[in-house]
């Protein structure tokens, strides 16, 4: 009688761990936006170049997006990351917003 409680209190912990590796991959996923759209806007107004740094972010993250625009006198960074791992079948892309004002005398991409 007990292997069958046993069991039948292993499907709740299944879907809590399930849960649990979900919010994970989302939050990891998030950062990794968060963190490319930070580098992207930072190198942009400085003036530097960004073409580079897009392809290789899109490279290191497949599936990934990076939309540079500019909204008003600010530069706007876009980037949507496709979470890895047990999420990778699912559309579920986590995207993070960077705007910056450029430095005096930088002109915008």
């Amino acid at each position: 009688m007990v292997t069958a409680e046993i069991a039948m209190g292993l499907i709740p912990i299944m879907g809590a761990f399930v849960l649990l590796m979900t919010a994970i991959a989302l939050g990891t996923a998030a950062l990794n936006a968060q963190e490319i759209a930070r580098a992207l806007a930072r190198t942009a107004v400085i003036g530097k170049p960004i073409g580079a740094m897009v392809s290789h972010y899109e490279q290191e993250y497949p599936g990934s997006n990076v939309d540079v625009g500019t909204r008003g006198e600010y530069l706007v960074v876009t980037v949507t990351v496709e979470p890895n791992g047990v999420l990778s079948p699912f559309d579920m892309g986590v995207s993070q917003t960077v705007m910056a004002r450029p430095e005096p005398g930088v002109e915008l991409p």
